[in-house]
């Protein structure tokens, strides 16, 4: 299990987790991996002004207190089992939705591309051709959200700084929804989402993108995105407050470790709750110059890691059921050794989602069939044994949700 430390708590013995976020935008997380061998490297550590660390209680040999043989995900299942939402139901089936929402996505990703460059050359942003943009996220994610969400991880082009802003919008959108919020509050929770980043275009690049440690000097710089993204945006008449507080907000942590302000607790606006569990979950399943993506359900165990302290209480946790451990476009096998592409959520069942079986265990494929892993019969129901990597078999899983029924 991967759970997240103070670092003066680091012991010897312990395995620390790199997670691949990004040192811009968490540059007081310890993440050299391995594990601890001896007690100068905790006081190095702390020296250096380093505050957390993601540990793995499964690795390393320090001895945890912890009485389990749940692997991590049924853990992260039990955690989030008792969360009141649920019972979700597309209104339009996968294989017709995914059509409509690949011409949304694409269209929102070159809006995306015209506004960060627009405001990085005149330091202005089009607010009112972003409207109709989140209209259409928001019919989309109403028909069928799982449809839209599994684009966010099906691009194969490396364009990190535009695909985020769209995919922080599309799951802030979606778990909104899920949440019950109104379609005027999911309306502007989708505005913040989307331009949530757009400061980051006034950010010097050689910061922007360095691969290493950020100086002091520079994360104050970095620091200072949200504020930027707030001002460009307040420039617009009529933007409503809490549109401009959901960027602002969206780095600061319900513990009060965050930034620019470090405001905490219910201080934080909610829906810059919102979009700081989709920043974080988006960070960490993509594919970035110095990183491949990260198993959605990997992801999903440090997002749950992080809940109480990073993220507002049942924040993180809803999140997860909402988007299920094993989220839709993710390819997975079953104890039966087949393998197939998950084509539907079912937040009363995270780790039980839909199924389109199409791969043999030997990877060849068979005749494809579909299975519900909620909706079983008999002493023996498949289960799904492990997440996988699709690309190194060359497989789209977007070709499969098309099929999907």
């Amino acid at each position: 299990m991967i759970k997240k430390i103070p670092a003066a708590a680091i012991r010897i013995g312990m395995y620390v987790v790199d997670t691949g976020l990004d040192w811009a935008e968490h540059p007081y997380l310890y993440a050299e991996e391995g594990e601890i061998t001896s007690k100068d490297q905790t006081t190095h550590l702390l020296d250096e002004g380093y505050l957390d660390a993601f540990i793995d209680t499964d690795r390393g040999s320090y001895t945890w207190n912890i009485s389990t043989n749940k692997r991590p995900e049924e853990q992260v299942r039990d955690g989030v089992i008792g969360d009141e939402h649920g019972r979700y139901k597309p209104a339009v089936p996968m294989a017709v939705e995914i059509h409509r929402a690949k011409a949304v996505y694409d269209e929102s990703l070159a809006f995306a591309k015209d506004f960060m460059t627009s405001a990085a050359k005149d330091g202005k942003v089009d607010y009112d051709a972003a409207e109709g943009l989140v209209e259409e996220m928001l019919n989309s994610v109403t028909r069928n959200h799982d449809a839209l969400i599994s684009l966010t991880k099906l691009k194969s082009f490396d364009e990190y700084t535009f695909t985020h802003c769209i995919n922080v919008s599309v799951l802030s959108t979606a778990f909104g929804n899920y949440l019950g919020l109104s379609p005027q509050d999911l309306r502007d929770l989708g505005a913040a989402a989307l331009f949530h980043d757009v400061g980051k275009s006034l950010i010097p690049p050689d910061i922007l993108n360095k691969p290493g440690k950020l100086t002091d000097q520079e994360f104050t710089v970095m620091q200072k995105h949200p504020q930027r993204s707030y001002r460009l945006l307040r420039e617009k008449k009529g933007i409503p407050k809490r549109i401009l507080r959901g960027i602002a907000e969206h780095h600061e942590k319900f513990n009060g470790n965050g930034y620019p302000r470090r405001i905490a607790g219910d201080d934080i606006h909610p829906f810059a709750r919102i979009i700081a569990v989709a920043d974080v979950y988006d960070a960490l399943t993509s594919r970035r110059v110095y990183k491949p993506p990260m198993m959605p359900s990997k992801a999903l165990t440090i997002l749950y890691g992080m809940r109480g302290k990073d993220f507002y209480p049942g924040k993180a946790e809803s999140f997860i059921k909402f988007l299920g451990i094993y989220p839709v476009g993710s390819m997975v096998r079953l104890s039966s050794k087949e393998c197939g592409i998950v084509t539907g959520s079912n937040p009363d069942a995270p780790l039980r989602p839909s199924v389109l079986i199409a791969f043999g265990p030997d990877m060849k494929p068979i005749s494809k069939r579909q299975l519900d892993l909620s909706e079983q019969n008999g002493n023996t129901p498949l289960e799904i044994t492990e997440c996988l990597d699709h690309e190194p078999f060359g497989v789209n899983p977007g070709d499969y949700l098309q099929q999907a029924q």
